[in-house]
């Protein structure tokens, strides 16, 4: 669960550049692919500025305090420090230095990935976690990624609405005790229920289960 003050905190020098599991290290990882890798290193900038305009540069690497800190300079010309950025644009560095990193993990677990992202950014944190699993179609020879993540947001189901396949359905099984799981493309009819609406819709009425 990615955050927003583990991912804006500086770190100790020589800190190894691993997002820990509430996003802790991002400093330490953008500045070691700022120094590291100058191709990836603009393929990142290029892909933040892309998905947020107003932003011109990322500055990652060592404080005069000998901490490790990133901070973002807006195409105006001010510094941003990463404690003054929002929750949705620390999210995005932190996807974005997973994808372009030289090392990826195995399997990438993400908690409600929709939190603090604007929806019409939605859609390019798919693409983002969809590069991170088939890298073959970004021309990326880097090994796979298996991405699970978590959502209450219908913006995010209608993403998927042509890869149902992609969908698990978790609903409780009784009381707060365990659950049970199902992909959406074995719910019967689901063609023809998302035929006539929005699959964010079909969830949020309940037909498909999932229910709070």
């Amino acid at each position: 669960m990615l955050d927003p003050g583990a991912l804006a905190r500086p770190v100790v020098r020589d800190t190894a550049p691993v997002l820990g599991p509430d996003g802790a290290g991002l400093a330490a990882a953008l500045a070691a692919l700022r120094r590291g890798d100058a191709t990836r290193w603009s393929a990142l900038l290029a892909e933040f500025r892309r998905m947020l305009p107003d932003y011109a540069d990322i500055i990652a690497g060592q404080t005069v305090e000998g901490l490790m800190a990133f901070s973002v300079a807006d195409v105006r010309g001010r510094n941003l420090p990463a404690r003054n950025l929002s929750q949705g644009t620390l999210v995005i560095l932190a996807i974005l230095a997973l994808v372009f990193a030289p090392e990826r993990p195995t399997v990438l677990c993400l908690e409600e990935i929709e939190r603090g992202i604007h929806p019409r950014l939605l859609r390019d944190v798919r693409d983002l976690l969809y590069r991170l699993s088939f890298p073959e179609d970004c021309g990326d020879t880097a090994p796979a990624v298996q991405v699970i993540t978590t959502t209450h947001s219908p913006y995010i189901l209608d993403l998927f609405a042509d890869t149902p396949e992609d969908v698990i359905l978790a609903t409780r099984a009784g009381g707060t005790e365990g659950a049970s799981f199902k992909r959406l493309s074995d719910v019967p009819e689901v063609g023809e229920l998302m035929r006539e609406g929005r699959l964010g819709d079909l969830w949020y009425s309940g037909i498909f289960g999932g229910n709070p």
